[in-house]
């Protein structure tokens, strides 16, 4: 009941000083509604790792509660104004501590080593959305870091790491408005870069390098800002950052002769084709005459939406099952639209014959044209009785050659 978990979720924001102890209480109450029951609560080798982790001996108490996490600790503690401020640097977040009624130093007198265990464990499940909208409020709250054995950066790229692998870019965005410097703000400017590129937005992937100070030292964005300052026909200084990039030995031939083409140093292009990362792929892209590129299961994604975005996949062999079968299978996993798929089977010829007798002949031949068959078929069948049969007896052909994803959502619209 979506009241009811809105009733719920008030009343645990609330509650300031127990806040955390009932939030990964929801968490193991949310959990049986997940598909898969999973013990996040498991402390396997916990004890150990505290104790071998924390310099000052902490004893723990074998017999404490599994989902006490931020044990509340019984002796008084102050925290001094002067630990405050000199813990101020270590301040990150999203939301203000009184917008979700908690507080800056709620984090304070955790261990962090069962802070990092108990999001791990959580990471392991899919949350459902109470649960996630209850990880969000907490996790990206503006805070003080937890007390024992938890560095910045650690704190930092459990926060980044998150938002990166859900692909909440809402949030990325706001987490970089709200802390200008923090550990490892390269990896995000770097997600957020190639999430740009793969899109085709060159300029907006450059606009993103301007976020990151100049001080911060990452080779794959030192080099794209060599290539975004020749778009802007800044020559003369992205051959000033060529050259020390190469000076510094943070360069390599590949990147070195692609610069100078572009630059106008030399006047022979290379034809040399990289995809072992997207900035050297879009490289590729731009430099070789002629490009021809033919991916594969094992080409990145974010390569396979650069080539869809750029419009650089080209297709004209309808002959060519194999790579149709491997079209098939970047769809499947998600790397290429289904509508890509759809054009190649509209495109791929059949006998009249072959539509009269399609419950026979569809056997008869490969199976990627028996699925463009029966596709074609779909496309022409006169009522709803017809549409619904042959819809359901591509999903079983799509399951039969392990592409059970492909087709899913097509069949729903449909439906």
């Amino acid at each position: 009941n979506k009241k009811l978990k809105k009733i719920l979720l008030m009343k645990l924001l609330k509650l300031n000083k127990k806040n955390l102890f009932l939030f990964f209480i929801s968490i193991f109450f949310s959990s049986s509604l997940l598909s898969e029951e999973v013990d996040i609560w498991k402390k396997e080798n916990l004890e150990k790792k505290i104790i071998s982790n924390n310099s000052s001996n902490i004893s723990v108490d074998q017999n404490q509660s599994k989902i006490n996490v931020n044990q509340e600790i019984k002796t008084n503690i102050i925290l001094s104004d002067n630990a405050l401020t000199d813990n101020k640097n270590s301040v990150y977040g999203i939301f203000e501590p009184e917008q979700n009624n908690l507080t800056l130093d709620m984090w304070v007198n955790s261990e962090g080593t069962r802070v990092k265990d108990t999001i791990e464990r959580i990471e392991k499940i899919k949350l459902s959305s109470f649960s996630e909208e209850l990880l969000i409020n907490t996790l990206f709250t503006i805070s003080y870091l937890p007390g024992r054995n938890m560095t910045d950066e650690e704190f930092v790229n459990y926060k980044i790491s998150w938002l990166i692998k859900n692909k909440r870019n809402d949030l990325i965005s706001s987490f970089l408005n709200k802390n200008n410097d923090f550990p490892n703000k390269e990896k995000i400017i770097r997600y957020l870069v190639d999430e740009n590129i793969s899109k085709g937005n060159i300029q907006d992937a450059c606009e993103k390098t301007n976020l990151i100070d100049n001080s911060v030292k990452d080779n794959y964005l030192d080099k794209f800002r060599v290539i975004c300052l020749i778009n802007s026909n800044k020559k003369n200084e992205a051959q000033l950052v060529h050259d020390l990039l190469k000076e510094q030995k943070l360069s390599d031939k590949f990147f070195d002769d692609k610069t100078n083409y572009l630059l106008g140093i030399v006047e022979k292009k290379d034809n040399k084709i990289d995809d072992t990362s997207l900035l050297n792929f879009y490289l590729s892209s731009i430099t070789v005459e002629n490009f021809d590129y033919k991916p594969n299961k094992k080409t990145n994604k974010k390569i396979w939406q650069y080539i869809t975005s750029a419009n650089l996949l080209k297709f004209e062999d309808y002959e060519n099952k194999e790579f149709i079968n491997e079209l098939e299978i970047a769809a499947d996993l998600g790397n290429l639209e289904f509508s890509y798929i759809i054009d190649i089977y509209k495109n791929i010829k059949f006998s009249l014959n072959d539509f009269l007798d399609v419950d026979n002949s569809y056997k008869k031949i490969h199976p990627v044209d028996s699925r463009a068959l029966i596709f074609q078929k779909i496309l022409l069948s006169d009522n709803t009785d017809n549409k619904l049969k042959y819809l359901f007896l591509l999903n079983d052909l799509y399951k039969e050659n392990k592409l059970q994803n492909i087709f899913r959502n097509f069949l729903s619209d449909q439906l």
